[in-house]
């Protein structure tokens, strides 16, 4: 419920923020939040979402504290499928991302960004970075973020372990995949919520993530997924 209200309330207020004012305060402000609890409370219908492909992350970060952290995605598998001849660089299908609605916040105009699902994570403590977190996986990016948040955060775990614990997503057909590793008991108890909830071994619907963490002691730690090809390495 709290990952499809998140998505039905973020569809009708996300746009790029130099071209809707005031949208962002909006979207953080105490009626959105309530009306947002409030969806999170019922038992609405699953709603199916759209599955797409072709993006990747990268995580760099050195001992001075500083960090980057790069979601590159050309949405569809194969872009625009318009490939720029001098440098080979493949065209992105961003402009997907909006929407024809008039007096929509994301209407496609000139100079405007389209909503999109890239969405790099930096957590900093006491003004200093503590975690840089990124993963591909489509809409289900922010479920993937959230998992790991939650798995840092009030989970206490370090990164390998965030990564490696198991996940739960939704799909196109508005199923609700949870990896084998779950308990029986957790399935027991979504199915009393009414989730329709399948087990399912393809790495592929749960994201690649990686993650970066920055030790009290002044070193850093880093993990990849081993859901798809990635790696974690040290210099």
């Amino acid at each position: 419920n709290a990952a499809q209200a998140a998505f039905d309330t973020g569809v009708t207020l996300i746009s790029d923020p130099r071209m809707a004012e005031g949208v962002t305060d909006r979207l953080l402000g105490r009626e959105t939040t309530a009306a947002t609890q409030e969806a999170v409370l019922g038992t609405g219908a699953q709603r199916a979402l759209r599955a797409e492909g072709g993006t990747s992350c990268l995580l760099i970060a050195d001992a001075d504290g500083n960090a980057v952290c790069m979601v590159q995605s050309v949405f569809n598998v194969f872009g625009s499928m318009f490939l720029e001849p001098q440098t080979g660089i493949l065209f992105n299908n961003r402009m997907r991302g909006f929407t024809h609605r008039r007096g929509h916040a994301n209407t496609v105009g000139p100079a405007k960004r389209p909503a999109h699902t890239l969405c790099p994570v930096m957590v900093q403590r006491d003004g200093r970075l503590r975690y840089v977190l990124a993963s591909p996986g489509g809409f289900s990016q922010t479920l993937i973020n959230v998992q790991l948040l939650n798995n840092l955060i009030d989970g206490g775990m370090d990164v390998a372990a965030a990564v490696e614990a198991p996940r739960w997503c939704n799909i196109a057909s508005g199923d609700f995949l949870i990896e084998p590793q779950f308990s029986e008991a957790a399935v027991t108890a979504l199915a009393q919520l009414g989730r329709i909830v399948k087990r399912a071994e393809d790495d592929y619907f749960y994201g690649s993530a990686k993650a970066i963490e920055f030790l009290r002691t002044g070193n850093l730690a880093g993990a990849a997924d081993h859901r798809r090809e990635a790696v974690a390495l040290g210099a």
